[in-house]
């Protein structure tokens, strides 16, 4: 089948395929290969969104979905938009049918974190991943909304590097925000060999990096 084409919803039982599981580093020996493969297809935090879903929720689903999708598992993707459709989700439907599949994905990335925020038990790590899966696709209310939440828990550099790709991408506050997060770099002591991180090398128009630090070349040039 080719990639640019979608499968026609069906009500036919789903079948979840066999897959290959990459190596993964840091992973605690216990580990079975099937956790192995769930960590490398939603990360840990999509993960522990997996095993407190209801897989007969709809939304829990398209969730699922979204995550898969934009960690590069379309296939997984699929099999949880057809999951989601059985249990009568018409979002998930309609997705299925979508050639803007991944560009629906990213908007509902964002949503999510959206509401994980607004949720009267505040989830802000939860809300930070999904705006990441979101903002490394390139969108800018994502990457302007992670800035402020690495700005929150008093990340600096991480603030600086999403607050730039926001203003890259043409968010309306986000250069005044990066602006102000360079500033505060610059009073920020650097690491024992004084080296710039590659993704902030370029802080914009008057800006310096302090004393003693010096920028690295990017080996990508």
């Amino acid at each position: 089948m080719r990639a640019d084409r979608r499968p026609p919803f069906t009500n036919a039982p789903l079948k979840t395929p066999r897959l290959k599981t990459p190596l993964l580093k840091n992973v605690p020996p216990e580990h079975s290969e099937r956790t192995l493969r769930l960590l490398q297809v939603y990360g840990r935090i999509g993960t522990r969104l997996l095993h407190r879903s209801d897989l007969r929720d709809g939304r829990d689903c398209l969730r699922l979905a979204v995550i898969a999708q934009l960690r590069g598992w379309s296939q997984e993707a699929l099999q949880w938009l057809h999951r989601a459709g059985e249990a009568g989700q018409t979002e998930a439907v309609a997705l299925l049918h979508d050639a803007r599949w991944e560009e629906a994905a990213v908007r509902l990335a964002y949503r999510y974190g959206r509401e994980y925020l607004r949720a009267e038990a505040r989830r802000t790590g939860v809300a930070m991943f999904f705006f990441r899966l979101a903002a490394e696709k390139g969108h800018a209310e994502a990457a302007y909304e992670l800035g402020v939440a690495h700005q929150k828990k008093g990340e600096d550099w991480e603030a600086a590097i999403w607050f730039r790709r926001a203003a890259a991408k043409g968010h309306p506050s986000a250069a005044t925000k990066f602006g102000g997060a360079a500033q505060q770099l610059a009073r920020t002591p650097w690491t024992q060999d004084g080296v710039l991180p590659l993704e902030v090398m370029d802080m914009g128009a008057g800006w310096a990096p302090p004393e003693g630090g010096r920028r690295v070349a990017d080996p990508r040039a």
